[in-house]
């Protein structure tokens, strides 16, 4: 639940400022197709910011967990279970 919210949060935060660099061209540039043009390009730019360096850690956690989950069906238990001191669901999946 902690991790949805943590894409909701941001994802609307990313939204919020799309809307506003879009009013700010809007002031800047009279011509609101080219505005229109610059504020999505703006907005994609920081989506995909935002996409590549939070993907990344969860990507990251992701992995780690898959090598933990690989090394138990070789019958391997010994070791430290990494990521179980989160609180997300990515910590959920450690602890279980």
């Amino acid at each position: 639940m902690v991790l949805r919210l943590k894409v909701t949060l941001a994802f609307a935060a990313t939204a919020l400022m799309a809307v506003l660099v879009s009013f700010v061209l809007q002031q800047l540039i009279p011509n609101a197709g080219a505005a229109a043009l610059l504020a999505l390009v703006v907005a994609v730019g920081l989506g995909a910011a935002f996409g590549y360096f939070w993907g990344g850690g969860l990507s990251k956690a992701l992995s780690d967990l898959s090598s933990v989950i690989l090394r138990f069906t070789k019958w391997d238990m010994d070791g430290v279970v990494p990521h179980a001191a989160r609180s997300d669901e990515v910590g959920g999946i450690a602890k279980a």
